[in-house]
Order: structure tokens, then C-alpha cells, then sequence
């Protein structure tokens, strides 16, 4: 996979939740800012640019295993998206062995789901989460 023209590899990739490396097998998270066009009388291009609020999300694949491990640490009668403020650390390290740091903070899953299918045989989930801030390269 290449990132700005450097190469990672999946295996340079590890993700933390709460401290714990935990069994992902693909995470993407992003930052959306609310971006509109300003218009004039007697213009037909925009006049300005007018940003708003930034808003994070993303989503977290992970394994029945881990999916079991995180229900086991919560309350009973609880489920995923009852956990908040969470953290998640992605650390991935480059060919030149640079590494580097995202962090994801306040974030929670919005969806706590299971499916189990002929189709899925690693039993592998993508939970939506919503995130509080992202700070890349940290």
C-alpha cells in the first residue's frame, strides 16, 4: 500500500484500543469539514469559500474473537456502542522504518452488529465509529 508515495506493508500496521492491541483486520477513519460556495450578484464563480465544522468518523473491521474479547470487559446487558471515550492508536512504519502515529480520540462504535453467513467465514465485522478528534502523524 503506498501512502504519499512511501510503501507500508499490512503487517507494519498495529491498532490499539484503550492500550490493548486488539485483532483488526482493516480500519479507515477520515475528517469531513462542511465546505460551501459563496455566491455575488454579478458573478457566476463563487465570490468566497466558507468552512465550517469539521466532523470524524470512520470504521474498524475486526474478528468474532475480538468482538467477544470487548463484550467480556463491558457490563452485562450491554453492548458496543455503550462504550465511549475511547481511544485508538494506529501505528504503521514506512520502508525507511519510520513510524508513524494517528490518534483517534473520543471515539465509539455507533453500531453494534453480528452476522454470521456462509459468505463471512472469518466472521469479520466492520463497525462504524464515531470520533472526537484525529491527529495524524502524532
Amino acid at each position: 500500500m503506498a501512502i504519499n508515495g512511501k510503501e507500508y506493508s499490512y503487517e507494519s500496521i498495529e491498532i490499539t484500543l484503550n492500550g490493548k492491541l486488539i485483532e483488526a483486520t482493516s480500519i479507515n477513519y477520515s475528517i469531513k469539514r462542511d465546505v460551501q460556495q459563496k455566491y455575488v450578484l454579478g458573478r457566476s464563480k463563487p465570490a468566497a469559500i466558507i468552512k465550517g465544522s469539521k466532523s470524524y468518523d470512520g470504521e474498524l473491521m475486526i474478528t468474532h474473537n475480538e468482538i467477544i474479547r470487548l463484550q467480556k470487559a463491558i457490563p452485562k446487558r450491554s453492548d458496543l456502542t455503550d462504550i465511549s471515550d475511547m481511544t485508538i492508536i494506529v501505528k504503521y512504519q514506512d520502508e525507511d522504518n519510520i513510524i508513524y502515529v494517528d490518534r483517534l480520540t473520543g471515539c465509539c462504535f455507533s453500531e453494534h452488529k453480528k452476522e454470521f453467513k456462509s459468505e463471512n467465514p472469518h466472521f469479520e465485522y466492520t463497525l462504524p465509529i464515531t470520533i472526537g478528534d484525529i491527529s495524524y502523524q502524532d
